[in-house]
């Protein structure tokens, strides 16, 4: 009993107001399934529908009428709602009125600022702020306005002055307000501004942040305060602040351009470490084009610590110091951190390979030391017994005779291997066996960086094939170079590009480079390949430069550069084989000849007596009484009409 009148008391009365609104409501499960009442949110206002709104605006402002508080806030929100390029654009004919300015509230302004800017009239929003005094500076439009002026080429004074009129104001500048004045700063290369600004930033407590930071090594970096950069980078690690991968690269090539190679080392692998490796058969993903995907990952990586930049910063300089095996190491590890290499990487490479660095021997030291092998050795096996060291013997025997048979069959073969180049001069043998070995090892690393390219589907350009060969001549192996450029099956030889591009090939190394290949070629004797490279050089446009043709139909080649009489009588003869195929081929008859052909050389009647060798019958065209010597035994080898006349006929 006491439990039902405790009940009944809690009860509302059947007439009470409680009870009626009871009875109103719908049940739980009823009112979950009623269809909602919230408001949705509106679609974005059209064009159209702006373009309409901003004409009625614009009628009022001009007949001068009902301007009123609530009619200036109704034009704020009208420009709020712009936010699209083409909603952005009907707001042109309320923005060039004076009225909308001058006499409007600060919103307006606000809105007129921020579509200004939104359209790139950045110039326009800053006469406009700065015709207005009245105008409120908060710290969000500041930073806005300045970052605007960062972006824009000669804004830099305007924005300047903004930033001491915000300060005049009494206002303390936030953070974003200081890094868009650091940044103004530093792109105006104004170090003492910048140090003004992180002076203010310290007066008035503000502390600085990895940003900040960041910028100010940029400028320490830019102003060659290499040190000071350093010292901040190391509080920075210090305070566990990350240094933006760019900032990082701008302080690495610094460092690189000092020649500072152990504060470089500390930079980067504090950096490095906090990247983690691969698997060990997961390669990096091959370059792609930049997809939006692609650009997204970009993004990404710049807040990675390093990037491909960063090693091949870090790879340069050890090339620069003729570190091979560091560059290289650094290579592997740049591949095992999942960063894909590119041509310029590749490039860096290849620099550090021409540069690597030969060991060197004293030979006299040598002959003495093996003089002295040699008689302790005789003396040995003179009071040893043979038994006991039959093998030891017998290998030494064997590796003795081995060297002596090689010699005795061979020996110009031993002296090619040795000294492969005909011009250079001859080192004792022990320094150029040991230099010999180390070409062999740099040629072999540059013809796996060439592969590499393949391998992640990597275009040479002109710097590339350019340092491949100069890398091939300086290690005493043209043919390598030659054999790589001309191989069909490679994409990215020469021969597999002119097949694809056909009259549009031109050949992409410079002439110098050209000539120190034939020069290198020459010395070894290796004519077939001299003919290969000249050929294609003439066919593909790489000789322009020394060709040149006059109205009177005289075709000049100037080989002063090729400078050896021999490599110059080599490219005469092969390059007059070629003129003759191409203006005057054998299987059409010339009635008459129209050209004459002449060449600048160096040492004319050198160049002669080579010829005799070389090629009799181009020789016999040339006559002693003809050449024109422009003193030290330079001069012009004219090659007339009717020589030129007899010489096709002969052929036909």
């Amino acid at each position: 009993m006491l439990r039902q009148a405790t009940t009944a008391r809690w009860l509302p009365a059947t007439g009470s107001r409680l009870h009626r609104a009871l009875h109103r409501m719908a049940p739980l499960h009823i009112a979950s399934e009623a269809p909602s009442s919230a408001p949705t949110a509106k679609p974005p206002a059209s064009p159209e529908n702006i373009r309409a709104t901003i004409s009625k605006h614009v009628a009022t402002i001009k007949k001068q009428a009902g301007l009123t508080p609530a009619f200036w806030g109704n034009v704020s929100t009208t420009l709020a709602k712009c936010r699209t390029p083409e909603q952005l654009a009907a707001t042109a004919p309320l923005r060039s009125l004076p009225m909308a300015w001058h006499s409007s509230t600060p919103a307006v302004q606000h809105e007129i600022v921020r579509i200004l800017l939104a359209t790139q009239n950045v110039e326009t929003a800053m006469a406009l702020v700065e015709s207005a005094p009245e105008y409120p500076l908060h710290n969000r439009n500041v930073a806005r306005l300045l970052g605007a002026c960062v972006r824009h080429r000669n804004l830099a004074s305007a924005g300047f002055a903004l930033y001491e009129r915000l300060l005049a104001q009494g206002t303390v500048p936030s953070l974003p307000v200081y890094h868009a004045v650091l940044l103004l700063a530093l792109k105006a290369n104004d170090p003492t501004r910048f140090h003004d600004v992180l002076t203010h930033m310290e007066t008035v407590g503000v502390p600085l942040d990895a940003m900040c930071h960041g910028l100010a090594v940029r400028m320490d970096c830019r102003q060659r305060r290499f040190e000071s950069a350093l010292d901040r980078y190391r509080l920075m690690q210090r305070d566990q602040m990350h240094l933006n991968v760019i900032v990082l690269n701008e302080l690495l090539d610094g460092l690189c351009e000092a020649g500072t190679y152990t504060d470089a080392l500390e930079v980067f692998e504090s950096a490095v470490a906090k990247v983690a490796k691969r698997g060990w058969n997961q390669k990096p993903d091959a370059k792609v084009n930049l997809s939006p995907e692609a650009k997204a990952k970009a993004e990404h990586d710049d807040k990675r610590p390093v990037n491909e930049v960063t090693y091949n910063i870090m790879m340069k300089l050890c090339g620069r110091q003729q570190r091979l095996d560091e560059v290289f190491k650094w290579y592997e590890d740049m591949k095992a951190k999942g960063i894909a290499p590119s041509t310029t990487t590749i490039n860096t490479l290849m620099h550090a390979v021409y540069h690597g660095k030969y060991r060197s021997v004293d030979s006299e030291k040598v002959y003495a030391a093996l003089a002295t092998v040699g008689v302790v050795g005789a003396g040995t096996l003179f009071v040893s017994d043979l038994s006991e060291a039959t093998a030891s013997v017998a290998i030494t025997a064997s590796v003795l005779m081995s060297l002596g048979l090689g010699i005795y069959m061979n020996p110009f073969g031993v002296q090619k291997s040795i000294y492969p180049n005909e011009t250079t001069a001859k080192e004792p043998v022990p320094a150029a066996m040991l230099r010999r070995l180390d070409e062999e090892e740099h040629i072999g690393r540059l013809v796996y960086l060439w592969h590499e390219l393949l391998g992640y589907g990597l275009r040479p350009d002109d710097a590339t094939y350019d340092i491949f060969v100069r890398t091939s001549v300086r290690k005493r192996h043209p043919d390598i170079a030659v054999a790589t450029l001309l191989d069909a099956n490679n994409p990215n030889s020469f021969t597999a590009r002119r097949a694809v591009e056909k009259d549009a090939f031109v050949l992409p190394l410079p002439l110098e480079t050209t000539i120190r290949l034939l020069q290198s070629l020459v010395s070894q004797n290796l004519l077939p390949q001299v003919d290969d490279v000249i050929a294609l050089a003439y066919t593909s446009r790489g000789l322009t430069s020394i060709t040149s043709t006059s109205p009177g139909r005289l075709t000049r080649f100037r080989l002063v550069p090729f400078g050896a009489p021999k490599v110059t009588a080599l490219v005469l003869s092969r390059l007059l084989r070629l003129w003759l195929d191409e203006h005057y081929p054998k299987d059409k008859l010339h009635a008459r000849i129209h050209d004459t052909v002449a060449f600048d050389v160096i040492q004319c009647h050198t160049v002669l007596d080579y010829l005799d060798t070389i090629d009799p019958e181009i020789r016999a065209s040339f006559a002693f009484e003809e050449v024109q010597v422009a003193g030290n035994g330079n001069g012009v080898l004219h090659f007339n009409r009717a020589r030129l006349q007899k010489y096709i006929v002969n052929l036909a």
